[in-house]
């Protein structure tokens, strides 16, 4: 009997709160399964409808959040974590990442594409390392720029709409956080 081939997920990190030197830390992941360049280009054609001429950057991330991310095509497939009273913020993103793939596949029946937003090249090993110490079958790992593709996008916007919602005072966005929060389209892990 062949052997089965485990099921292959993209996933992408990115972080927020570095700025408050450890007082508030957040890891948002996207988690999505199959072929990611069918995701990718639903992504961009969303992002080129929304971006309209004088569109300030607060207009596009409140259209994005509108658009993208209540859409039920990501239902489920976003996470985010949140820490306080640390500066260990690569364990805390390795951390988020291994609860978010353990709410995806708990059997660990899969080999994970894994992209960091931020993550140095020169620090791409010792990560992959620590993720792999973990038992978390990282097929491949690399770091990305916060505007490299639309998933790396994706998970820019995920954190600041998470970080927004969660530490905001009562909004618009903190109201679309909540009922997101509640729908469990976006999970706390």
């Amino acid at each position: 009997m062949a052997k089965r081939r485990p099921r292959r997920l993209h996933v992408c990190s990115d972080e927020t709160g570095q700025d408050t030197s450890g007082e508030f830390f957040l890891v948002a992941t996207v988690i999505v399964e199959g072929v990611r360049e069918e995701l990718v280009e639903w992504l961009e054609e969303c992002e080129r409808k929304i971006d309209q001429p004088r569109c300030t950057r607060a207009e596009f991330e409140r259209r994005y959040s509108e658009a993208v991310l209540t859409s039920r095509r990501l239902h489920g497939a976003m996470f985010y974590s949140t820490y306080s009273a640390t500066t260990a913020y690569r364990d805390c993103t390795i951390t988020s990442i291994q609860r978010a793939l353990h709410v995806i596949a708990p059997d660990r029946d899969y080999e994970a594409d894994i992209v960091v937003d931020g993550l140095n090249p020169s620090d791409i090993r010792r990560f992959a390392s620590e993720l792999r110490g973990r038992g978390i079958p990282a097929h491949r790992v690399r770091g990305a720029r916060d505007e490299a593709d639309a998933m790396t996008r994706l998970a820019d916007s995920l954190a600041t709409f998470a970080r927004a919602g969660s530490r905001g005072h009562r909004s618009a966005i903190f109201d679309r956080f909540e009922r997101l929060v509640h729908r469990r389209a976006i999970r706390k892990v």
